[in-house]
C-alpha cells in the first residue's frame, strides 16, 4: 500500500499577485511611516527655532545686563571719587 502525500500548489500568478499585494501593503505602511518621521522632524525643526530664538533673546537681555552693571559700576566709581 502506497501512501502518498500531495501538496495543492496554487498557480504561480496567484502566488506573484499575493506576494505584490503584501509588498504593496508593506511600502503603503513604510510611508506613512515616513510621513510621520518627517512631520516630527519638522515640529523639532520649529522648536528648535524657537529655541534659538530665545536663547538669542537671552543673550541680548543679558548684554544689557552687563552694560546696566557697568554703568552703574561707574556711577559709583565716580560717586567714591566726589566723596
Amino acid at each position: 500500500m502506497r501512501c502518498g502525500f500531495f501538496y495543492i500548489v496554487p498557480p504561480l500568478s496567484l502566488i506573484t499577485q499575493a506576494l505584490n499585494s503584501e509588498r504593496r501593503a508593506f511600502f503603503s505602511e513604510l510611508q506613512a511611516l515616513n510621513s510621520e518621521r518627517q512631520a516630527f522632524f519638522s515640529e523639532l525643526q520649529a522648536l528648535n527655532s524657537e529655541r534659538r530664538a530665545f536663547f538669542s533673546e537671552l543673550q541680548a537681555l543679558n548684554s544689557e545686563r552687563r552694560a546696566f552693571f557697568s554703568k552703574l559700576q561707574d556711577l559709583n566709581s565716580e560717586r567714591r571719587a566726589f566723596f
